[in-house]
């Protein structure tokens, strides 16, 4: 019979005397103990026992107990004290990482040396930016789903780049941009084209003149085009008269913009009045990136896609980081703090394959749709996919083209059937 059965059976009475009695001196026993663990702890402040009295000696039995209590009390201490440690430490160590998990990373690493605002963002920039690129981003984290960040431009179309970066934080998935108004998207689709039936020139139709362009009708925007200093640099929406190829489109850059690098307004739906305003860039430039063949073929214009390109095609696409030797790499990594400088060779004319343009605007759509929590950061509620799914059924339709130039540089366009007119806005 253990000692707790032995207890419960003398609360209840059950014990015969010799039992009974036993039980009734390890009680005492105890409660003599209690009284002197009591009056030693007083002891230890600074008195001198109960009533001042010293404590009655104990015995040598009672000694071991009293070895044997303060060990139990010393073990359970060191467990707790274990346990508030281990507590400590993964309150400190493991909550962080686990609540990042819930929120948008902008410091995740993705593809070789790029993080994940990098990529998110030079795509969206891409997509939803006219005449923006904004390719690299600093991030620095600063605790559980806060971060601070830098946003940089690698390209320009004014041929400078701008005097600072753009700055602003993310807090558990909450963007603050501390100059917003540099980096938001248009609120008011320029081109003429947005508020007409697609399948028809913007001439044709009989409804035109009810319409808002912010540029008044064709007459007044070529009028104003004219009335410009030609000293400036101006942002020039190009409207068609109907939506074009991509080789119709690059045979009037070609001819009359000397081959100039422009932003393609994409045709995202059949429907008329249309406020969306998507598009891309007509060549890469910029930063190198990554490479992303599975689930985005051509999302970047610096590679070729593995599943139709050749041997020597590939060969011809290896970066310098490529065929640098790993110690090289490493050596510059942990010595100098930098990357190998890159330089990405793309393949002749896959800005003009019709195929890969339309793989590659499609790619950076998917790829889009499936940044939920960026796009909810960004409060954008574009839905990527059903314009990916438009454009991969019926092809790549251009709009319109928006490029920075000069006055003389648009008027070469004034003769030009194919364009309706241009909305002209100045560069800042």
């Amino acid at each position: 019979m253990n000692y707790r059965k032995l207890l419960e059976d003398y609360q209840q009475n059950k014990l015969n005397e010799e039992q009974k009695a036993s039980v009734e001196a390890d009680i005492d026993r105890q409660e003599a103990i209690s009284d002197y663990l009591f009056d030693r702890d007083r002891a230890d402040f600074g008195e001198d026992g109960i009533g001042g009295l010293p404590p009655e000696p104990l015995d040598e039995q009672s000694k071991e107990f009293v070895k044997l209590i303060d060990r139990a009390i010393h073990r359970t201490l060191m467990k707790i004290g274990m346990t508030a440690a281990v507590l400590v430490a993964f309150i400190f160590l493991a909550v962080p990482p686990l609540l990042s998990l819930l929120y948008y990373n902008p410091s995740q690493s993705v593809g070789l040396d790029t993080n994940r605002l990098s990529r998110d963002w030079a795509i969206w920039s891409e997509v939803n930016m006219p005449g923006n690129l904004y390719d690299s981003a600093d991030v620095r984290r600063e605790g559980a789903g806060r971060y601070s960040f830098t946003l940089h431009q690698s390209v320009s179309h004014t041929g400078t780049l701008p005097t600072s970066d753009y700055a602003g934080r993310i807090d558990r998935g909450q963007l603050q941009l501390y100059t917003p108004a540099a980096v938001r998207k248009p609120s008011f689709n320029l081109f003429a084209n947005a508020q007409l039936d697609p399948s028809q020139s913007v001439s044709s139709q009989e409804d035109k003149e009810d319409f808002i362009w912010a540029a008044g009708d064709a007459d007044d925007a070529w009028e104003e085009l004219e009335n410009l200093n030609d000293s400036s640099l101006y942002n020039a929406y190009i409207s068609f008269e109907k939506p074009l190829s991509l080789s119709e489109t690059r045979e009037i850059v070609e001819e009359e913009l000397d081959d100039m690098i422009v932003w393609y307004a994409v045709q995202s739906s059949d429907e008329r009045y249309s406020n969306t305003l998507i598009g891309m860039r007509s060549s890469w430039e910029g930063i190198f990136l990554d490479r992303d063949d599975d689930r985005y073929p051509w999302l970047f214009l610096n590679k070729k896609s593995t599943a139709s390109s050749t041997e020597d095609e590939d060969d011809a696409l290896l970066t310098q980081e490529d065929n640098q030797p790993i110690w090289q790499r490493l050596f510059c990594k942990l010595f100098f703090s930098v990357d190998v400088v890159q330089s990405v060779d793309y393949i002749e004319g896959a800005c003009d394959d019709e195929e890969i343009m339309t793989t590659h605007f499609v790619s950076m759509l998917r790829y889009l749709s499936d940044q939920k929590r960026f796009l909810r950061m960004m409060g954008d509620q574009t839905d990527y996919t059903e314009y990916a799914d438009y454009v991969e059924q019926n092809g790549l339709h251009i709009y319109g083209i928006m490029v920075t130039a000069h006055r003389d540089e648009l008027l070469q366009l004034k003769n030009d059937d194919r364009v309706y007119g241009i909305t002209i806005e100045p560069v800042s």
